[in-house]
């Protein structure tokens, strides 16, 4: 199996890929977080960024592209890299219950899924690239889901995470192993958790909303892209 990030072959910035976040009601049917209780058909245009108080949660990272090929097929999206931050004091504000990834591979930091800890999550390139496009608009590809419930008002956010020696990053990569550096101004998800629930937080694909401003960078992942390419 190859995944993405694993043996890129091309890297770039052109600033339209994001990592979203989209909140919806627990399920407790653990075997469906993945599957048919996953956001599939949801267009990230319509993401909710707003979550209640003492409310059981599942919050989905969701990598978005943009681009539709413009008549050579989509790029489609082959691996996530990114960071989460928020309040991690237990029962004062978001408190992460379980992570649940929904790819192919996965390799988080030690801690994860711990505030300013990071997580990539890769589909083989050759047999299994996201290229799902709800409503035909905007490939879409489900890295995972956070079951999460707020004790307190609270804002989770999708962060850059530093990587060994490239810096402080969020990354998309293509069918074809192209990386993109995400520009965490614009291209990154939040939801806000308010006791009415009417704070929103931030959707990229729309622009709208409230983007809090970064944290401190998140940790230095143990592992080397040397080492990751070593598995395969």
């Amino acid at each position: 199996m190859h995944c993405g990030f694993l043996r890129s072959r091309v890297a770039g910035n052109d600033g339209t890929q994001m990592i979203a976040l989209h909140v919806k009601a627990h399920t407790t049917k653990e075997a469906s977080t993945c599957g048919s209780w996953a956001p599939r058909d949801v267009p990230c245009e319509s993401f909710e960024t707003a979550g209640h108080l003492l409310t059981h949660y599942d919050v989905y990272v969701i990598a978005v592209d943009p681009d539709t090929g413009s008549g050579n097929g989509p790029r489609g999206i082959a691996g996530v890299q990114w960071g989460i931050y928020y309040n991690g004091k237990a029962h004062t504000g978001v408190d992460i219950v379980s992570w649940t990834p929904c790819g192919d591979l996965e390799w988080s930091r030690d801690g994860w899924p711990d505030p300013n800890t990071g997580n990539m999550v890769t589909w083989s390139y050759q047999d299994n690239c996201q290229m799902s496009k709800p409503e035909g608009s905007r490939v879409q590809a489900i890295a995972g889901s956070f079951y999460v419930y707020a004790y307190g008002e609270d804002a989770f956010s999708v962060v850059p995470v530093e990587w060994g020696p490239q810096g402080y990053l969020l990354k998309v990569s293509s069918c074809k192993l192209a990386e993109y550096n995400l520009n965490p101004s614009t291209a990154r998800g939040v939801i806000v958790f308010s006791s009415d629930g009417s704070a929103t937080g931030f959707n990229p694909c729309t622009g709208t909303g409230v983007l809090p401003s970064l944290p401190q960078p998140a940790g230095v992942h143990p592992a080397t892209w040397g080492k990751l390419k070593s598995k395969f």
